[in-house]
């Protein structure tokens, strides 16, 4: 597994000349080094002055991908949840004997390990609520569409309530995936992956057990 380095490690070996980098290849370099600073050190570290230091490239270079550190993390979180509801529908899609919600959750806590620069940023609702395009909300909403639909399939018409049965259904599920990822990705979580990831799907099928029960 490739090592992350830090800033202080990559201002150390020297920043990456501005002639390194050709059209579109200078705003990939600064998303993905954007998600490495804020997997580290949170969202709140991250400056474009920062970024284009460590790349070594000019301001003006700079902003004509991004104007400001918004207009960056929009992007991040839109990029974020497009891979993350790729995860999501390959998990539904899988032909495994698993459970369709172990499947997604597995899915869903790998992506957010693996990713936990993005995931930080999808997350953060001052990003969200001050994004203005229409790509990154619809991209935002997709991975909950994935879950919502699911839980749909697996309620019967039949229930008492099941528009309410629903909501509560996936707001448990989303709530339980969700604080597995974070507690994990902020190091709040003793053991292995593994072990973590094991405990996370007894803990979705003690949930699915006790949904599925009462109904």
């Amino acid at each position: 597994m490739k090592t992350r380095k830090t800033p202080d490690e990559i201002l150390k070996t020297g920043a990456k000349p501005a002639t390194s980098y050709h059209h579109g290849n200078l705003e990939r370099g600064l998303i993905d080094r954007a998600t490495e600073v804020i997997a580290n050190q949170g969202v709140e570290h991250l400056t474009l002055r920062l970024l284009g230091e460590e790349l070594g490239v000019s301001r003006s270079a700079l902003y004509r991908h991004f104007p400001d550190k918004q207009t960056l993390l929009v992007r991040v979180a839109e990029e974020g949840f497009v891979r993350f509801g790729d995860a999501l529908d390959a998990a539904r899609a899988s032909k495994s004997a698993e459970d369709v919600f172990v499947r997604m959750g597995r899915a869903y806590f790998d992506f957010a390990r693996q990713n936990p620069g993005h995931y930080r940023v999808m997350f953060d609702t001052t990003v969200l609520k001050k994004a203005n395009s229409a790509k990154v909300h619809a991209a935002a909403k997709r991975p909950l569409a994935c879950l919502v639909d699911e839980v749909v399939k697996d309620t019967p018409e039949t229930d008492k309530d099941r528009a309410t049965l629903i909501e509560t259904r996936v707001s448990g599920l989303w709530s339980l995936l969700h604080g597995y990822s974070m507690l994990a990705i902020n190091g709040h979580l003793a053991g292995t992956s593994s072990s973590v990831a094991k405990s996370m799907v007894a803990s979705v099928l003690y949930l699915l057990q006790g949904q599925r029960s009462s109904r």
